[in-house]
């Protein structure tokens, strides 16, 4: 008993005495600036020579007003001059929506959250100096972390967005960046509790230029310069000549190579990170700092602003009334959600939600391009149309004019064809031999893209999104002899063209006609794709790249380039040719079998190229679901199997959804394995494609007769 008393008391006496040390150790100096002297209750705490602060020491020295965050689980401190964001155990720090690193994260002790002293007054623009009884903050002339620029600063706060959360870093295998998979099983490692990363293939897979001095790493990139000097924690951005400061959490570490704090480094080159915990990947995400309204009168334009230059597809067609839609994959956006502009004559509300997909949703549509996306919707009160235009700092949409419906009055003796749309300007027109073309720039095409007309001479009307760089719409009036005379008027919104019918020439009829020679003109008729509507689908396209060989070779740029040589083929044979897309634009594969049901295409050739994980698979092969489909397939492979150098392997029975849902005769074809180094390099010539693209218009050819 009397041992089990002592020992008792041992312990008691030796924490006692540890705790009056720890008192009599205790700094409690007086914090002085210009206007104000604070002596502290709190003590400061010193850990591996890093003096540490209580936060509510700051309240009233600089006269902030606290408030706690419980979604972001941080505390604001709020002044008329500063506003800073701490989240609990966390090496981050916010200094008026910009986000910087400490050297150490923020720790709890006697219920009061611990800073770093000598970085937190580097961030609010102060120089600090001690003596053994103060701490004297002077305020620096040159205030480095006051950037106000709106691609530095952020909207809305976030946090641990760069953090890495898996547990086993030697388990993530690479980086998924919109079309590029870097690998980066090798490049993460851990230093005195810091990650860091070495980013040499990072960078040239991102299209960093990286200039390496003395002193520093400069970078460049979509007109801005990174410099992150090898011994100070201290970056700095160069954006249109103007200098904004970052705070990282450690120096970089020069050795065989350079490695970078690897959170400092996402955060510093304004990224987000997303885990795939299934695949042990991460995705890198653009951060979107906010979205800005240019003009007061027309045309109005709208930037959505990030450091990067925003991936996105939109299909003109596809928006609903007066809303469209502009899905941005792999990003993430900082801004409130939903914004309304002031007094805008065409937009109402500007809205956008984050779209985070699962491993299954993911699994099951393999065209879903990252888990993480940004849809922005723009709600319209008039109509109008907004198109994305390529931007080096995120996504330009500009006001553009709309072609939305066209009508035909048909007379006995003319035609009067009235074209009708939003802000029309006049045409360029160009008249040829068999038709009438009418270019209108800075327009998007709604119009039905084939009208056809039983008429002596006018044979039909055909529409087009000519190109989308520049951005042209096309408007055809086909004849079969020459054109006739026309008059053009324009009323506001209103294009109208009119003309006279011509009359059928008399001609007189043989009455006797040998046989053979009958049989002769029903062969040349049936032959003949004249007035055939061939419908040609350019596999994949938009967010789906389809098959990527190496790092920039997509299977979607090839099947469209591909499409469009056998469309020239096909009309100049006299067909109609709807082409599902027409640029580098996402269609479902309903979308596509619509397009060619609606149209009542003749036929339906679906251009795709084959990819195997071995690169000895080679050949072609042409696939048909439905019974009539199969003459088509033959027809095609057995063009394949005469022309193109490259051995043939038949026709299969597939059940590909658009050989399942048109209502005409479809194939789908594989011409070659983008995998094979010898037919890949094949399909890199322009010669090449030109051969397959006059080998599918034949083997479309043969097969009417």
């Amino acid at each position: 008993m009397f041992l089990r008393f002592f020992s008792v008391f041992i312990v008691w006496f030796v924490l006692s005495s540890l705790t009056l040390i720890a008192q009599s150790n205790s700094w409690y100096p007086t914090f002085i600036t210009n206007s104000h002297k604070h002596k502290t209750t709190k003590p400061i705490i010193t850990r591996n020579n890093i003096d540490y602060v209580a936060l509510v020491e700051l309240k009233s020295l600089f006269n902030f007003k606290i408030s706690f965050n419980h979604k972001l689980n941080g505390y604001h401190y709020k002044s008329n001059s500063i506003s800073l964001f701490f989240p609990l155990n966390s090496s981050e720090v916010w200094i008026n929506h910009t986000r910087h690193f400490f050297s150490n994260p923020s720790f709890f002790d006697q219920s009061c959250l611990y800073v770093p002293l000598n970085d937190l007054a580097l961030l609010m623009g102060y120089s600090v100096s001690k003596t053994p009884s103060s701490i004297t903050f002077s305020l620096n002339k040159n205030q480095l972390f006051s950037a106000t620029s709106s691609l530095v600063s952020f909207q809305k706060l976030h946090v641990d967005s760069t953090l890495l959360k898996f547990k086993h870093i030697d388990r993530i295998t690479h980086l998924l960046y919109k079309h590029s998979r870097i690998n980066i099983k090798k490049s993460l490692h851990q230093v005195n509790n810091i990650l860091y990363f070495d980013p040499t293939d990072f960078f040239s897979a991102l299209g960093y230029k990286v200039k390496n001095t003395e002193k520093a790493v400069t970078l460049s990139y979509n007109g801005l310069t990174y410099t992150i000097p090898y011994n100070s924690r201290i970056w700095s951005l160069s954006i249109n000549n103007t200098q904004a400061h970052f705070l990282a959490e450690a120096p970089l570490i020069k050795k065989d190579s350079t490695a970078f704090p690897f959170s400092s480094l996402l955060a510093f080159l304004d990224y987000s990170l997303a885990h795939n915990y299934i695949s042990n990947s991460l995705e890198l995400l653009d951060n979107i700092h906010g979205i800005a309204i240019q003009g007061t009168t027309d045309p109005f334009s709208i930037t959505i602003l990030s450091r990067h230059a925003l991936l996105t597809d939109f299909d003109i067609n596809a928006s609903r009334g007066l809303i469209q839609l502009f899905t941005i994959p792999f990003s993430i956006a900082y801004i409130p959600k939903s914004m309304i502009p002031n007094q805008n004559p065409y937009i109402s509300k500007i809205s956008n939600r984050s779209l985070s997909f699962t491993y299954e949703q993911m699994h099951a549509n393999s065209k879903l391009l990252g888990k993480k996306q940004t849809e922005i919707t723009l709600h319209l009160s008039n109509k109008a149309s907004f198109y994305p235009k390529k931007h080096p700092n995120g996504l330009f949409l500009s006001q553009n004019k709309i072609l939305e419906s066209f009508s035909i009055k048909e007379t006995k003796s003319f035609y009067r064809i009235t074209i009708s749309g939003f802000n029309l300007d006049s045409p360029n027109v160009i008249k040829e031999s068999k038709k009438l073309i009418f270019d209108f720039n800075d327009t998007i095409s709604l119009l039905a893209p084939l009208k056809r007309f039983e008429n002596h001479n006018f044979r039909s009307i055909r529409t087009s999104q000519l190109s989308y760089t520049p951005l042209v719409s096309r408007f055809i009036l086909d004849f079969n002899k020459k054109v006739p005379t026309y008059t053009i008027e324009k009323k506001k919104n209103h294009y109208i063209i009119s003309f006279r019918k011509e009359k059928p020439a008399v001609v007189a009829v043989a009455k006797k006609s040998s046989k053979k020679s009958s049989k002769w003109s029903r062969s040349a008729r049936s032959s003949s794709l004249r007035n055939k509507v061939i419908v040609l689908d350019a596999g994949h396209g938009g967010r789906d790249p389809g098959a990527v060989i190496g790092r920039r070779f997509y299977e979607k740029k090839y099947t469209l380039d591909v499409v469009h040589r056998v469309k020239n083929l096909l009309e100049k044979d006299g067909a109609y040719v709807i082409l599902t897309r027409s640029g580098d634009h996402t269609r479902s594969l309903s979308r596509r079998t619509r397009i060619a049901n609606r149209n009542k295409g003749d036929l339906f050739v679906s251009v795709h190229f084959n990819s195997f994980r071995s690169s000895k698979a080679s050949g072609s092969k042409s696939f048909y679901y439905k019974k009539r489909d199969k003459r088509l397939a033959l027809s095609i492979q057995k063009q394949f199997k005469k022309d193109l150098p490259i051995k043939s392997n038949g026709v299969k029975r597939s059940r590909f959804y658009v050989l399942r849902y048109t209502r005409m005769p479809a194939v789908l074809i594989e011409p070659l394995f983008l995998s094979n180094p010898k037919e890949k390099k094949l399909l890199s010539s322009s010669s090449f494609r030109h051969s397959l693209a006059t080998s599918i218009f034949k083997g479309i050819k043969n097969y009417y007769r």
